[in-house]
């Protein structure tokens, strides 16, 4: 009889930090401590591929997943990646919290978004839950501001520098108090 595979690594704690997320849960059970991995896998571009280090004892594993590095190899407007935990000859396993009682915390379990990257790889980076309880990130390019191109054009909002229309030297309207009297 074959040992069953794991469906998911079980996470418990996520930190969202200023140019980091950190995420540490439980080891599948039997994993041991071979070398552990936390993978992400854009969905929308399926052969880009994001591996980082995790460390493990005691039965945790603990990855730093550095803000900065998902904005980099995000190109599309949005992308999503999806996070595995790779532990030795295992297959990837996906990283959920599945052993509570909450359901659908896509909805109810929100983190904050953090800003990272830099010119073109400026991206909005947010950790949350699927529909199905597993971890994503999902990055979203941040639109440079638009330069404005020579001096700005007045606008029909009010009056202009030259005051009422019909009024001055050229104007029907008197030009002083006692013109009009």
């Amino acid at each position: 009889m074959q040992a069953q595979e794991p469906s998911h690594a079980e996470v418990d704690q996520i930190w969202v930090e200023a140019d980091r997320v950190r995420v540490g849960g439980e080891l599948p059970d039997g994993a041991g401590s071979p070398a552990v991995a936390l993978r992400l896998a854009c969905r929308e571009r399926p052969d880009v591929q994001l591996q980082l280090p995790a460390s493990t004892a005691a039965g945790r594993f603990e990855v730093v997943i550095p803000t900065g590095s998902v904005a980099a190899a995000t190109k599309l407007p949005t992308e999503t990646w999806d996070l595995y935990l790779c532990v030795g000859e295992l297959a990837p396993i996906r990283v959920g919290r599945h052993r509570d009682d909450i359901r659908n915390k896509k909805r109810i379990m929100t983190f904050p978004a953090r800003r990272a990257g830099i010119g073109r790889h400026a991206c909005r980076v947010r950790i949350g839950y699927t529909i199905k309880n597993n971890l994503s990130i999902t990055s979203t390019r941040l639109l440079a501001p638009i330069k404005q191109v020579g001096p700005a054009r007045p606008t029909d909002s009010g009056p202009t520098d030259s005051g009422p229309t019909g009024s001055g030297p050229t104007g029907s309207g008197p030009t002083s108090p006692a013109d009009a009297a």
